[in-house]
């Protein structure tokens, strides 16, 4: 991926989100003041119910460069 607006989605055979990349824009007119992420609409997307998890500080990094990181702990029933 190497273009601004490229996104990379990877989903199992039932359409469940397993991973998701997206390429910022390559130029940026100052900082920009964003709206927090809904992460109750990923975490459903990736077959996860938020009521059954709590947010905690992310351990992992990734692998490219991010605005905001979040972590969530619980066991999953599914896999």
């Amino acid at each position: 991926m190497t273009e601004s607006g490229m996104l990379s989605v990877l989903l199992d055979s039932n359409g469940t989100l397993l991973r998701l990349e997206s390429v910022p824009p390559q130029v940026s007119a100052g900082a920009a003041k964003t709206d927090p992420p809904d992460w109750g609409q990923l975490l459903h997307a990736a077959g996860i119910d938020a009521g059954k998890v709590k947010p905690v500080d992310p351990q992992w990094m990734p692998p490219s460069g991010w605005d905001q990181r979040a972590g969530w702990d619980g066991r999953s029933t599914s896999r």
